[in-house]
């Protein structure tokens, strides 16, 4: 592997055979999973590729497919090793290859199952003992809040710690702030097997080359936030406005422990965390965790918000991004008859926004008995989904995280609607809205508005309309 001081090797994985398309520009080198690729298009992807190959072979035991016998296993390392490849080392099961492959050949790799501290240290230290060209410790996903100390405490270029899974997405990105000259990435939307960020994403969405000057983190949180558009969008502002910050991605479906889990690490580094984005089904209990919260947050008894004020987190919910939103595509809201389907954090975020802006809020949900609980605390009319009429209403906004199936159907030529879902390709509500010809808000038009909200209350600063419609837009094509 070769990298420079003066900057980041990003390193394309490929879990495939090759196609037609380029590698992104900026990646300059490519690491074969040859336990997903057979050794015929390794062999394609050495002749395509101009630049240093890194062949590796992950057995089942360290999240790869590789099921062959030591010896059936060495002999492909070795014979890689010999076509001039860089060559991954399993620090348990290759030790005896060590005086067969050149150091400057060797890539050694430890893939501990432990979370203890401690012991991650000593094989942290062990590995480092270890002649190589480059290290990894690859950390199991539930250890990923580990990493940072891990990569603070030993900070050097031929040593990486991350974690694997969704979970540990941006432990990969961070690696680089403690000195690591590589970044792993899926090379395609599709390699990297385990929740890996593309190679794309480290350059582009991450910037990975310039975290010399990150000094306090920002993220999204939740059970899908590494699919998420929103570190995107927050990190071309803050490269737009010269915000020393980073917006990264926490997959996870529990909120109280691994927010302040992450915390304590980050802030432990000198990287500290101010503010999070909080998706569903953790809403709820980022308002358990807050401090204090402004009276939307406090109506809702949620919170999609969690900015740091003090020692504490302030809650804050989408309802002015949802009518700013609507407003800044011409919808009229007052008097106006308003159906909001959802009756969860999003959906009463939403009815209390439209609210205050003199819309006539009717709540619409599949469960009548929850969808009637929170009608009436909140003083608004109620229909269940089973029996709702949308041509009763001039403004539909769907609140249900749903993405593959129509609720129902809107009707009237001028009814507007928003869905506040969004998804790789048109939901079913926004496509046949569409068709009809009606005016539609889809999520991304959502997300430029809400997102805006979010980075002026986490940044202080306001953030370019044109950023945030060129990063909504150009999001898709990176994943």
């Amino acid at each position: 592997m070769v990298w420079s001081p003066h900057g980041v090797t990003v390193c394309g994985v490929v879990t495939g055979p090759p196609d037609d398309s380029p590698p992104p520009v900026g990646v300059t080198a490519l690491e074969v999973r040859a336990d997903l690729v057979d050794d015929a298009d390794a062999e394609r992807w050495r002749r395509r590729f101009d630049g240093p190959v890194l062949y590796s072979l992950r057995g089942e035991a360290t999240g790869g497919a590789d099921t062959a016998p030591d010896d059936v296993r060495h002999a492909r390392l070795l014979a890689a090793a010999r076509h001039g490849d860089l060559v991954d080392l399993d620090v348990d099961r290759d030790r005896a290859l060590l005086d067969d492959v050149p150091r400057h050949r060797r890539v050694v790799s430890a893939f501990p199952s432990t979370t203890d501290p401690a012991a991650l240290r000593r094989l942290r230290d062990e590995l480092l003992a270890v002649p190589a060209r480059l290290r990894r410790l690859v950390l199991p996903a539930d250890a990923a809040a580990l990493a940072p100390a891990l990569s603070a405490g030993t900070p050097r270029p031929d040593f990486t710690a991350f974690a694997r899974g969704q979970a540990g997405a941006w432990t990969r990105v961070l690696a680089a702030r403690w000195g690591a000259r590589v970044a792993f990435g899926g090379l395609r939307p599709g390699d990297g097997t385990d929740g890996t960020p593309t190679a794309g994403q480290l350059l582009d969405e991450y910037h990975v080359r310039d975290l010399a000057e990150v000094d306090r983190l920002y993220g999204i949180i939740g059970g899908r936030a590494h699919r998420s558009l929103s570190p995107r969008l927050h990190n071309a502002g803050y490269r737009a406005l010269g915000v020393p910050a980073r917006y990264l991605p926490f997959t996870a479906v529990e909120l109280p422990a691994t927010a302040a889990a992450l915390r304590a690490a980050l802030a432990g580094v000198g990287l500290p965390l101010h503010g999070l984005t909080v998706t569903s089904p953790l809403k709820e209990a980022a308002f358990g965790i807050a401090a204090g919260g402004g009276a939307a947050a406090r109506r809702c008894a949620a919170a999609s918000l969690l900015v740091r004020r003090g020692d504490g987190w302030w809650a804050e919910v989408e309802s002015a991004g949802v009518v700013a939103a609507l407003r800044g595509h011409g919808v009229e809201l007052r008097d106006r008859a308003v159906a909001v389907v959802g009756c969860g954090p999003s959906g009463r975020a939403a009815a209390v926004g439209l609210g205050l802006a003199g819309a006539r809020v009717t709540l619409v949900n599949r469960d009548p008995v929850a969808g009637r609980r929170v009608a009436d605390r909140f003083g608004l009319p109620f229909t269940p989904l089973a029996r709702f009429r949308p041509a009763d209403h001039s403004l539909l906004v769907s609140a249900v995280p749903v993405h593959d199936e129509l609720l129902f159907t809107p009707s009237g030529p001028d009814t507007a609607v928003l869905d506040m879902v969004y998804a790789d390709a048109e939901t079913p509500l926004v496509a046949v809205a569409r068709a009809a010809g009606l005016q539609v808000l889809d999520g991304r038009a959502l997300l430029a508005a809400v997102g805006g909200d979010q980075f002026r209350a986490m940044t202080g600063r306001e953030l370019p309309v044109e950023v945030a419609g060129a990063a909504v837009g150009r999001a898709v094509a990176l994943r």
